[in-house]
């Protein structure tokens, strides 16, 4: 195993640029032991022992001259998603296909997204209102008050299969303290989901002229969607319900959609 530099140092002797299996030092070694033993009285187990240590290092036993075959490295691994044997995470099929399927039920998500969008004029330069309830320290008491916010930009890339509802993917700027620029979530008749009531959704109360809509190209197609998930990260394993489940749906639907891939 290399170190943190990326140079790989011998667990036999330490020393750089070689591993263990290929250290000349631990190769010498067992070569020694090997002739030693086959000189003392009692020879035949450590013989043995050390004739098949440097067959797996050299590929030869040099007591009876058979090749031995390297390991097959692949026996025995589980890969980290699908969780089958014989292929790691990189190599995984299952992982390429859901990773194409994914782009493919983005694309469905997304569709319905902005026809959404463009049906009730919701886009930069839009004109949002939150209310919320605040402290009020002068009356003692928590009163409800209505802010207002232009949104200044639509995080595209963040509406995928498992945020379908656009939460946090609107950038916007309080047209009363410019200094602040919240993350708001779609509008509920936007996500077309009332689960965004849970994340402050705002109000729509001024449009944007549709034709001003536009996103960012290969959007529709479901570009970049499995990039921004948490779903085919580092270490996580195939969620196999939802796979089942709502992706099911979402796939059954793209298969009814002319495909723009």
């Amino acid at each position: 195993m290399g170190n943190y530099n990326g140079t790989v140092r011998c667990g036999h002797c330490y020393q750089q640029g070689h591993n263990k299996r290929s250290c000349p030092r631990k190769l010498e070694s067992l070569q020694r032991q090997y002739a030693a033993a086959k000189e003392g009285t009692n020879k035949s187990h450590y013989v043995e022992y050390y004739a098949q240590q440097i067959a797996k290092m050299t590929g030869t036993n040099p007591e009876t001259g058979a090749t031995r075959k390297r390991r097959n490295e692949s026996y025995g691994r589980h890969c980290s998603y699908c969780r089958e044997q014989g292929h790691s995470r990189r190599t995984c099929p299952p992982l390429k296909e859901d990773t194409r399927n994914y782009r493919r039920m983005a694309s469905v998500v997304r569709r319905d997204m902005l026809e959404r969008m463009k049906e009730q004029g919701f886009g930069i330069g839009s004109l949002v209102t939150m209310t919320s309830n605040d402290w009020n320290g002068d009356a003692g008491e928590y009163q409800e008050t209505t802010s207002a916010y232009l949104v200044t930009g639509i995080a595209w890339d963040s509406i995928t299969p498992h945020n379908q509802i656009g939460q946090h993917c609107v950038k916007a700027v309080s047209v009363k303290d410019p200094s602040q620029h919240p993350n708001l979530s779609m509008p509920i008749e936007i996500s077309g989901s009332d689960e965004n009531r849970w994340a402050r959704a705002p109000v729509l109360v001024g449009a944007t002229p549709s034709e001003k809509i536009n996103p960012p190209s290969a959007w529709l197609a479901g570009a970049r969607a499995e990039d921004n998930t948490d779903v085919f990260a580092k270490g996580e394993r195939r969620q196999d319900y939802w796979w089942r489940n709502q992706g099911s749906v979402l796939l059954d639907r793209w298969a009814g959609i002319e495909p723009t891939e």
